[in-house]
């Protein structure tokens, strides 16, 4: 598990002559690290020791020394946008058409209907969905805490229901995550992209929080003690940005995916535009995700972790797993 702040500077010349022999995977190669590997006179230079992993986007992280950036040379390549100009013409905003209109009226009565037949975690009704979060190393109370609801009949099937909230608290959108082993895992209702989930509830008010990708990695990291907002999904909204100004901001996506690496250097440049301070925020190479970090590790132990890493105190969270 690491931290690390604002990019590093790097090229692709230097990398290769660093490292000419990296080991290719398809969607990414692996080097020596220009930064923390040792080059004491004996050591090894094998793919063991390869931990810089650049991703064909041209983003690139160190599991070893936490490191990232993205190539210098790629920073205006065919895999980003193209600059905008520094003046462009303010233009009116579109206004939606009936069509519009309509889909967006029936996505609110579907998600009033299904909220409305859902009952909060913590009731002996939810119990399914409790037992659910329970399997996967969550506590009641970090759920409680965060309003997660069960649904004995989210289209047609049980699911822990997660609240998605907009920056006044506003429930815009709820995503559930089915409890049975059928398809699709989850199904949302609402305009999941106004909004964000919160865990606990009050997150987004925190001056210190993290960011990850969904739901149950939010529950798991709060389950440690630290407020966490999830995005569903990677990118963080333009409102979003706005609202964590001045705060301090742990982003911890999914790193080692190519979308992750493009849409976290985007999340990284708008919070520091809007001056907060955001650190990259990341678990160890085989890990899997924080999720899976937990049930392998246990809650007491992922919280000391998290503890040293951020030079943060957490606070325990009562009746945890054993």
């Amino acid at each position: 598990m690491s931290v690390c702040t604002a990019e590093t500077a790097l090229g692709s010349a230097d990398l290769e002559r660093f490292d000419p022999q990296p080991l290719l995977r398809g969607d990414h190669a692996d080097y020596l690290c220009p930064f923390c590997h040792d080059e004491r006179p004996g050591r090894r230079r094998d793919n063991l020791h390869r931990k810089l992993r650049v991703w064909s986007t041209g983003g690139w992280n160190c599991v070893r020394c936490g490191r990232h950036g993205f190539l210098e040379d790629r920073k205006h390549g065919r895999d980003e946008d193209p600059p905008r100009p520094r003046h462009r013409r303010a233009t009116p905003p579109r206004e939606p058409s009936a069509a519009e209109i309509a889909e967006s009226a029936a996505k609110r009565e579907t998600l009033k209907r299904l909220w409305a037949a859902t009952v909060a975690i913590g009731a002996p009704a939810g119990a399914a969905g409790a037992d659910y979060l329970w399997s996967r190393g969550i506590v009641l109370l970090t759920a409680v805490e965060a309003r997660v609801r069960f649904a004995a009949d989210w289209y047609g099937r049980p699911a822990v229901v997660f609240p998605v909230q907009d920056a006044a608290g506003r429930l815009v959108a709820a995503e559930g995550r089915y409890i049975d082993a059928g398809a699709p895992k989850s199904r949302s209702a609402g305009r999941k992209s106004a909004g964000v989930f919160a865990a606990p509830a009050c997150a987004i008010g925190a001056d210190v929080l993290v960011v990850v990708e969904g739901p149950i990695t939010a529950l798991s990291i709060a389950a440690c003690g630290l407020p966490t907002i999830a995005l569903c999904g990677h990118a963080l909204r333009t409102w979003l940005a706005a609202h964590l100004a001045g705060r301090v901001v742990f982003v911890a996506l999914d790193w080692y995916e190519p979308d992750a690496e493009r849409h976290g250097r985007s999340a990284f440049a708008a919070l520091h535009a809007v001056g907060a301070r955001p650190y990259r925020l990341t678990l160890p190479v085989g890990a899997g995700d924080w999720n899976d970090h937990l049930r392998s590790v246990g809650l007491p132990a992922m919280r000391a972790e998290l503890e040293q890493v951020l030079n943060l105190p957490l606070k325990p969270t009562p009746k945890e797993m054993p």
